[in-house]
């Protein structure tokens, strides 16, 4: 199993969020107002808002899936670690429809909106070159891209603000009619068909929100700064659109409002006739001109999102391996970004085909975001359950919802062009059976190598174990165990060998992740070299405590038996709820009555008390008493192993290390489906040993 690759943590919550504004592009009502005014009755503001209610609450659920599956490949990471890897495949190659075909639709309205002020260069020309200049960007890596993209959002929202502060003040001095709240309400239109008739347009305005998830691996505030980024960049937008919707609605008189409700804006010009009527032309070339450069830059973090979903599913092995490939100065997938930005340009060749083309390509691209949707809600109610199960019912209330509102949109928006769709998907498909094909061949006629495994899911509490142990023809290797608690009982997630002196917690974990390992909290183990920063780069959300579990047990276990029953109550006492100001009160007076009795301890857990306090002692799902005790299993299991002897090959010391991990940890493995040697370098049961295990 080759070392997995990461990205470089350089982006800052602040960052993400004009990351996610740029690609959702702050000026995009500028050109779909007239098409909002008809479909809304004239209610753009309403509808904006209803579409804002969906994506916020859709951003709640990137959020909750990116804290408990953090990865570049996002909705294809988040089905693969919840649901299976054919579902997260499917997901991923959906979100690769969206977010290829979504800089083709930008950059070719860019294109049409330039050749009209320059004439001489055909459109199409014009979108190939701002697909290429974004791909380039990205392609200098994540510095320059934002860079690019803090001054892109700084341009769009200072001409927004300028417009806006013109409109605002012509209407405070009574300009048809002055501020009024027909744009959120007009009982003239109202009817639900209006609202439900602009929500899916409305929708559609916020999807670049959701690429700010596939910068999971990338934020220097880990998860949680990633979660937080991808709610904000949401609401902001939503604010944004619904603020300028609001005011420039207000000034469409009667005879224009009647006009755009009968026949719409087929030309997409009508809010620049009204930027000229209260701001003259300058404002009016101004907004043509910022309009189309940010639709034709929003390719920049879109093509970002694209290739980072590329490297995530090559780097995983359902694509080509060089789509994997960082480039060493810069550490951006290069290759993912050059493959992409010429799949876009594809895309302008065929809508040059002709108009009916680009209908197709767009309502492909907003079937395609609306189906990554609908999986993103499936797997946050799948992660609710497993994780929150006794409260899951009223949590369930935001992707139940959520994930109703999204079929309707796709029933509302069937037609032809969803075939489209199924036809994509059906590739996929034969993408996914080809490459198990093709894996299962490799598997079965290269030497030493072994399936990766079943799924593995979410567990909040992992317990890993490296051992020493004796094989007859090859002498000295280690054995690395994962055991995985939840609702009360222990799985044997993997149990695999390697040679005694090979850097082995790295590939380790990763093999874990890869096979849906998630929602992890808390990680114990003794110390090993290599082990904390293989915990930090494959479980970034986990917290590593060796420093206080093991030797916290380790103390009350020297103590005198007869105290040892108590002071291992008072330790669980002092967590049993979750209140940070009690616990430290607790822990302090708990401490002081110890020092005369338990010196030692008491010094220890007063030096461990602000993770105490944050980080309880067991996880919830962890066993905490003696006879089941994680965190005491490792002597116990290499003390047997010791007394053992040498094994005679790899699967006799599988099944016995696997009985002693069972027996000692309290766990409950899935007997038929324990993976052991999977990989160059690793001991796969019932075959000898591979040649880079050096002999005794």
């Amino acid at each position: 199993m080759a070392t997995r690759t990461r990205l470089r943590r350089s982006l800052s919550g602040a960052d993400m969020v004009m990351f996610g504004l740029v690609a959702m592009v702050p000026l995009a009502p500028f050109g779909a107002f007239g098409q909002m005014y008809q479909v809304s009755g004239g209610m753009i503001a309403l509808g904006y808002l209803a579409g804002a209610a969906v994506a916020v609450v859709t951003a709640y659920g990137y959020a909750a899936l990116t804290r408990a599956a953090p990865s570049a490949g996002s909705v294809y990471h988040f089905g693969t670690a919840l649901i299976g890897r054919p579902v997260g495949f499917l997901g991923g190659w959906v979100t690769l429809l969206c977010y290829l075909g979504a800089p083709t639709l930008a950059c070719v309205v860019t294109g049409y909106t330039l050749s009209a002020l320059v004439p001489a260069v055909p459109w199409w020309l014009w979108a190939v070159v701002f697909v290429g200049v974004g791909g380039a960007v990205n392609c200098l890596g994540t510095r320059v891209t934002m860079r690019v993209i803090r001054v892109l959002l700084a341009v769009e929202l200072f001409i927004l603000a300028v417009v806006l502060l013109f409109g605002v003040l012509t209407l405070a001095m009574g300009v048809n009619q002055g501020l009024r709240l027909t744009p959120l309400y007009d009982p003239a239109t109202f009817t639900a068909g209006t609202v439900t008739g602009s929500l899916a347009l409305a929708v559609f305005g916020f999807v670049g929100f959701d690429g700010v998830a596939t910068l999971a691996e990338e934020g220097r505030d880990g998860t949680a700064g990633t979660a937080r980024a991808i709610v904000v960049a949401a609401l902001a937008a939503a604010t944004v659109f619904v603020v300028q919707s609001w005011v420039f609605t207000l000034f469409v008189d009667a005879e224009t409002s009647g006009r755009l409700l009968a026949g719409g804006d087929p030309a997409g010009t009508a809010l620049l006739d009204i930027a000229t009527g209260f701001g003259g032309p300058l404002v009016a070339v101004a907004c043509a001109v910022s309009l189309s450069l940010a639709m034709g830059m929003a390719g920049v973090p879109v093509q970002a999102s694209a290739a980072r979903i590329l490297y995530a599913m090559a780097r995983d092995g359902h694509l080509p391996s060089r789509l994997a490939r960082l480039s060493p100065g810069r550490g951006v997938p290069a290759t993912a970004t050059v493959v992409g930005a010429v799949v876009s340009a594809a895309g302008v060749g065929l809508m040059a085909i002709g108009p009916e083309v680009g209908g197709y390509l767009t309502d492909t691209v907003f079937d395609a975001a609306l189906g990554m949707f609908l999986l993103v809600h499936v797997c946050w109610a799948v992660h609710l359950v497993r994780t929150h199960l006794r409260a899951a019912l009223p949590r369930l209330l935001g992707p139940v919802g959520g994930a109703a509102v999204t079929v309707y949109l796709l029933y509302r928006m069937w037609s032809p062009t969803t075939v489209v769709l199924g036809v994509w998907l059906l590739a996929g498909l034969a993408a996914l059976g080809y490459g198990w094909l093709r894996r299962r061949r490799t598997a079965t006629t290269r030497p030493g190598t072994a399936p990766d495994g079943p799924n593995v899911g979410p567990y909040p509490f992992v317990w890993l174990g490296r051992f020493t142990l004796s094989l007859a023809e090859v002498g000295r290797v280690q054995a690395l165990v994962a055991v995985g608690y939840r609702h009360g009982r222990g799985d044997i997630l993997d149990l695999r060998f390697h040679p005694a002196d090979a850097p082995a917690w790295q590939p380790f974990l990763d093999g874990l992740v890869q096979r849906g390992l998630a929602g992890v909290r808390l990680v114990s183990s003794d110390d090993h070299d290599g082990l904390p920063g293989a915990v930090g780069e494959a479980l970034p959300a986990a917290r590593w405590l060796w420093r206080v579990l093991p030797q916290t047990h380790d103390l009350v276990h020297r103590a005198a038996p007869e105290k040892q029953l108590w002071l291992a109550a008072r330790l669980r006492g002092l967590v049993d709820e979750h209140d940070t100001t009690g616990t430290r009160n607790r822990l302090t007076a708990f401490v002081a009555a110890l020092r005369a009795e338990a010196p030692d301890l008491a010094g220890h857990l007063w030096a461990a008390r602000e993770e105490l306090v944050t980080h309880p002692l067991c996880a919830p799902d962890a066993p905490c008493d003696r006879r089941h005790s994680p965190y005491q299993a490792s002597r116990a299991i290499q003390r047997r192993l010791d007394g053992t002897g040498a094994f005679d090959d790899a699967a006799h010391a599988a099944a016995a290390l696997t009985e002693l991990v069972e027996h000692v940890a309290g766990s409950a493995a899935r007997r038929g489906e324990l993976p052991v040697g999977a990989g160059r370098g690793e001991l796969p049961v019932g075959a000898r040993p591979v040649a880079d295990v050096p002999p005794a």
